[in-house]
């Protein structure tokens, strides 16, 4: 029995697809490295899109995959070696839930759950109801397992709505807490220091690669439009509300370079006066620099001592930027 086949035993994968405009490409990369990789493709909804897979599958685990995220081998060659061929499923895989892994963001070169690969108990994920019943993701609602290896790149930036959409969903909910409905007063002093320093991130860096501004719009309006503006936190949960949302508000910055940086500096001038966030307008090539610094952990092993962040390289060295 060959190493495909011993994992084949215990799960299934899939991708799981709505309207990435890059979910094709990464489900032939899937293809190469898992060939009976199945697809879930636009079904609405977070909760009933990871349901109809698992109840798609007949083994005890399954491993879903975003249709944005593009997959390296070393998650075969580690799933291989670290899980199933030592014979220890039950030290890493979850029975009552989830076991996420990292993946890289391309645009941001955060490296940390948003958007990794996810093995699941699949009984848990044919009753999942986190999302359809408001809350804004699964963490703390059912067991949750975080690991810190990172197994592909998270590639959000295919189009300038894509890109703003990733930006705005994840910095909307770090400004909750945690995973209730409940809006942070104080989002600096009350939200977890690692997940201010990943918003920190989303927040200004970017500019070096194809639509990482509008990355950048989204994170800023993300957190602006909540904090302030008062949006609901129903529309991250409706990708179709959502896109007619950034339409009527922000697509006409698509064709305007110009307009666009005014737009991203307002922001991020009005979040530094209002909450003192530490928002910078790093240019293309401070951008690059920044993110060569961003610790990349080894891949060697599953469960990795936990990755260090670089918060100093904001903080510190560009103290003075405006």
């Amino acid at each position: 029995m060959n190493n495909i086949e011993i994992i084949e035993q215990y799960m299934d994968v899939f991708q799981i697809s709505y309207d990435e405009p890059n979910a094709d490409e990464n489900f032939s990369v899937i293809k190469d490295i898992f060939p009976k990789v199945k697809r879930v493709k636009n079904i609405k909804g977070f909760d009933e899109s990871h349901s109809y897979a698992a109840h798609m599958s007949d083994k005890d685990y399954i491993l879903i995959l975003d249709g944005d995220l593009r997959i390296t081998q070393d998650i075969f060659d580690d799933f291989s070696e670290y899980i199933f061929l030592k014979g220890r499923p039950e030290k890493i895989l979850n029975d009552k839930g989830v076991t996420s892994w990292c993946s890289k963001n391309i645009v941001n070169g955060l490296i940390y759950g948003n958007g990794g690969p996810k093995i699941w108990k699949t009984e848990v994920l044919k009753r999942v109801k986190s999302h359809s019943s408001g809350k804004l993701d699964w963490i703390g609602e059912i067991s949750y397992r975080q690991m810190n290896n990172w197994y592909g790149y998270s590639v959000i930036n295919a189009t300038p709505y894509q890109a703003w959409r990733s930006g705005f969903r994840e910095c909307l909910k770090f400004c909750f807490d945690n995973n209730s409905c409940k809006k942070l007063k104080n989002p600096k002093k009350e939200m977890q220091h690692e997940n201010y320093i990943r918003m920190i991130f989303w927040m200004n860096l970017g500019r070096d690669v194809s639509n990482g501004i509008f990355s950048i719009l989204g994170a800023r309006s993300g957190a602006w439009e909540l904090l302030v503006d008062h949006v609901s936190h129903d529309i991250i949960l409706d990708y179709d509300i959502l896109k007619n949302y950034y339409r009527e508000r922000y697509e006409f910055l698509e064709n305007n370079q110009e307009e666009l940086e005014k737009y991203v500096h307002s922001l991020g001038v009005k979040l530094r006066k209002y909450f003192d966030f530490d928002i910078y307008e790093f240019n293309s090539l401070e951008s690059e620099w920044i993110k060569k610094f961003i610790h990349n952990h080894k891949r060697s092993d599953i469960s990795l001592e936990k990755i260090p962040l670089e918060e100093t390289l904001i903080k510190d060295n560009f103290k003075n930027k405006t």
